[in-house]
């Protein structure tokens, strides 16, 4: 026995530091195996909730416009449908994606699984893993869909960087079965408003058109998967939009859409 234990067992106070120390030594066991326990538990959970989840039981829907076409309102219209959840804009982040996307195919024929090869690595990239990691990526971070949410999607003005069809086909590969909603309006009214009034007139309405010209170029090339609405009809007559909920197989709520398009968008 040691001294120190000896001292201890013939002084109760000591001792009762002893046992005190010896028990708060133990808890500290504890909780450090608790807390590892946790953190394992938490690792489990996100690899559960980025590759455990049933991704594709959603359907998708994508607004495909430019600025100031009234596709907030589009969006409104939208999410007065039961079960969507349509978020509005974030920043052209499909337009990211894709080119990186783009950049990484263009590498794949460098000699990666050398690992002197400064690319090293690269020929295990798999499009099919990344289309659904990219996926995941904007339903978790971006959409973020509800219990109750059947179709999800957002609707941006940022897809022109890239050739539209090629643009929308990735879309479609990250978002298999995705449909696109074209919104268009007449570029006199797109070009009074706010920061297009501040390019010259001429250019505005040059650029509009080529907007347009690409919306029609991808309703061409999609086929049933994309549908074209018009901001300046659907406005002046609600019932326009019947075509959309019927393409959409959604029932036509002529009083809901009235609400809708009643109520200002746009705000904030």
């Amino acid at each position: 026995m040691s001294l120190a234990k000896d001292v201890a067992l013939k002084f109760p106070a000591i001792r009762r530091l002893v046992d005190e120390r010896n028990r708060m030594r133990r808890d500290i066991k504890t909780v450090k195996k608790q807390n590892r326990l946790l953190r394992e538990e938490i690792a489990r959970l996100q690899h559960e909730l980025v590759s455990g989840s049933d991704d594709t039981e959603y359907g998708y829907v994508f607004v495909v416009t430019y600025g100031r076409s009234g596709s907030t309102l589009l969006q409104g219209l939208l999410n007065s449908i039961p079960g969507y959840l349509v978020r509005g804009e974030n920043a052209g982040t499909m337009e990211t994606l894709f080119e990186n996307w783009k950049k990484v195919h263009e590498r794949l024929d460098n000699k990666g699984a050398d690992p002197r090869n400064p690319w090293f690595g690269i020929d295990l990239f798999s499009p099919e893993e990344a289309a659904a990691s990219f996926r995941r990526h904007m339903l978790q971070v971006m959409l973020k869909p509800g219990p109750d949410t059947r179709v999800t999607g957002f609707k941006e003005i940022r897809w022109w960087r890239h050739d539209i069809v090629e643009m929308l086909e990735f879309t479609r590969t990250v978002f298999p079965g995705a449909r696109f909603v074209l919104n268009t309006r007449n570029a006199e009214d797109v070009i009074q408003s706010k920061w297009w009034a501040k390019k010259d007139p001429q250019a505005a309405l040059a650029q509009v058109a080529d907007y347009d010209a690409r919306l029609v170029r991808a309703q061409e090339a999609f086929g049933d998967a994309a549908y074209t609405v018009r901001y300046d009809e659907f406005t002046a007559d609600p019932s326009v939009l019947r075509g959309l909920f019927e393409w959409l197989g959604e029932e036509f709520d002529l009083e809901r859409v009235e609400k809708v398009l009643n109520t200002r968008h746009s705000v904030g």
